[in-house]
């Protein structure tokens, strides 16, 4: 299949593209495929083409010169890579993406698409339109971060973290052994080891948790407590 066969049969697609005569996209449209694993974008690295992702998933990584990466978000289908870089005219990406599974892209070049923008005004005013709608995702993002303290994303992730294993339906008793390392649990949520570790030890010494040679487990009434403090905490906005 064509990237000009996907557009058609995508209602999205169709309305980002539709000001772009259809000539035009079967000459600089193309697809890209990413095996697992693989580099898209390196951090630091120019950006020639933006992307839209039409099939399985990459992740967005921040990396820092100190060598911890945190992963920052899950791209998902009709994910747009590199538009930001383009058209603000950066020099670098902010950060690395890599793909999850084999990940397939409907590249344009980055002066194509500059071209697209300056003679077709309704298609500018869509990529426009992404952008805000992007820059306001993530400006509720950064709001809940400020509102809701570092002690409340960890709760969060061990609570989807348990849910994700019991499917949401857990026995009147249970004892839960949490497999992600502290590293996997500071990267979904930002964190570096230290902070998770000062982190747990507190939940610990509120029993919360229970830790048992590093290992975390989590019983039926510990996680029942960590619900209902995850609601407190967003009813009142308070720290812990």
């Amino acid at each position: 299949m064509e990237s000009l066969d996907y557009i058609s049969k995508n209602d999205y697609l169709k309305r980002y593209f539709e000001d772009i005569p259809r000539e035009e996209l079967r000459k600089h449209c193309r697809l890209v495929i990413y095996k697992p694993q693989n580099i898209i974008v390196k951090k630091g690295e120019h950006i020639n083409f933006i992307g839209i992702i039409i099939s399985g998933r990459a992740l967005l990584v921040n990396e820092f010169a100190n060598g911890n990466a945190y992963i920052l978000k899950e791209l998902k289908l009709l994910s747009i890579i590199g538009d930001i870089e383009i058209v603000s005219l950066a020099k670098g990406s902010a950060c690395t993406i890599e793909s999850i599974d084999e990940c397939t892209l409907i590249a344009v070049d980055d002066k194509v698409f500059l071209k697209w923008m300056k003679l077709y005004h309704g298609f500018a005013l869509h990529v426009a339109r992404r952008l805000a709608e992007r820059f306001h995702e993530s400006s509720n993002e950064n709001g809940k971060y400020m509102v809701y303290n570092s002690n409340y994303s960890l709760i969060s992730t061990i609570i989807n973290v348990v849910d994700n294993i019991t499917g949401g339906k857990t026995a009147e008793n249970f004892n839960i052994r949490l497999k992600n390392t502290r590293k996997e649990l500071g990267e979904r949520i930002g964190l570096n080891e230290r902070t998770i570790n000062r982190l747990l030890q507190k939940l610990k010494n509120e029993n919360l948790i229970s830790i048992n040679s590093g290992k975390i487990y989590i019983n039926n009434f510990q996680l029942q407590k960590l619900k209902e403090l995850k609601e407190n905490l967003q009813m009142d906005r308070r720290k812990i």
